[in-house]
């Protein structure tokens, strides 16, 4: 093994910090980047995957601890939200039929208001 191989830095602050190493922390009242980058960790795992060493580690031959993965946000199973027509189709009929029932009242009003307006017909204003 070579005295300083690529990738021996992210071994030695794996084996200081742990998982710790991967996530940000607040120093001094500020959010401090993590010491491991993903992609830095992510380059580490693969390689252990590659040379076998996956599942276990040790600062002489590297690899990679399973718990140092990024855990997954568990799924929720929720409902597909659906196109607002869809959702408001209930209130929409319940609007219909309320304004159904006072249909013929307003358009009656409406009838005799243009009624109304129209100036009444004499012979004397034709001549």
């Amino acid at each position: 093994m070579p005295s300083n191989p690529r990738g021996f830095g992210i071994l030695k602050k794996l084996a200081e910090h742990g998982a710790s190493a991967m996530q940000p922390r607040i120093i001094r009242g500020r959010w401090a980047k993590p010491i491991i980058s993903r992609r830095k960790a992510a380059d580490q795992r693969k390689k252990a995957v590659i040379e076998g060493t996956f599942g276990s580690f040790s600062i002489e031959h590297g690899g990679w601890d399973p718990k140092w993965d990024k855990c997954q946000r568990p799924i929720t199973a929720r409902p597909f939200k659906g196109h607002k027509q869809e959702r408001n189709r209930t209130e929409r009929v319940q609007k219909i039929e309320k304004n159904l029932e006072s249909q013929n009242k307003l358009f009656l009003e409406a009838k005799k208001a243009t009624f109304k307006e129209k100036p009444e017909e004499n012979y004397e204003d034709l001549l």
